[in-house]
């Protein structure tokens, strides 16, 4: 029984990885969206009416990740669905934006790995190089700026500045958008 468990878990493992290297050295090269979504979707990812997801992102564990309608993942962005990831629609996902569902316990001498789900909701923005933490859940029409790193439940309209992000200011926006996307290549 040890044996087989082992097995299982050496197997899951190397299929884990094949999938990341297929997705993120091949796949995400592809110039045409279709293409890609295709692959995207035979791996478990549920993708909205309308949504892209640019040339040269990351995916990970892309079957827990949902993308609602009309969202776009510009280049480079990193989409981490280990511990299950939301994003709601008319979403934008700035270039080299990080949304991270896992990491390392820093109280654990065993470097102990935790997952928590990322919760985005609609007409959310985040900005160029931004990074938001395991757990965190963005309310509709947030906005986490460029450079800041994020952890932790926005309020809706607010707009988060730092690191660590903290409210600076609520948007002035009194119903949500709808974001569209007509680009055949990219």
């Amino acid at each position: 029984m040890i044996v087989i468990n082992k097995f299982n878990t050496l197997f899951q493992n190397w299929l884990y990885d094949f999938i990341y290297v297929f997705l993120n050295y091949f796949v995400n090269y592809i110039p045409c969206w279709q293409i890609r979504k295709l692959f995207y979707r035979l791996l478990g990812m549920k993708i909205g009416y309308g949504s892209r997801i640019n040339m040269r992102c990351t995916i990970m564990a892309p079957w827990k990740i949902e993308i609602g309608q009309y969202s776009m993942i510009n280049e480079f962005a990193l989409l981490d669905g280990r511990g299950g990831l939301i994003l709601g629609n008319s979403c934008s996902v700035s270039m080299w934006a990080i949304i991270y569902t896992g990491s390392h316990s820093t109280n654990s001498s065993q470097f102990e790995y935790f997952k928590k789900k990322v919760i985005i909701g609609d007409c959310c923005w985040l900005g160029a190089r931004c990074v938001v933490m395991p757990g965190s859940v963005l309310s509709e029409r947030s906005i986490i700026a460029s450079n800041s790193v994020f952890k932790g439940v926005t309020e809706v309209n607010g707009i988060y500045v730092g690191n660590p992000a903290i409210l600076f200011k609520n948007r002035d926006l009194a119903e949500n958008y709808m974001l569209v996307n007509k680009r055949f290549f990219v």
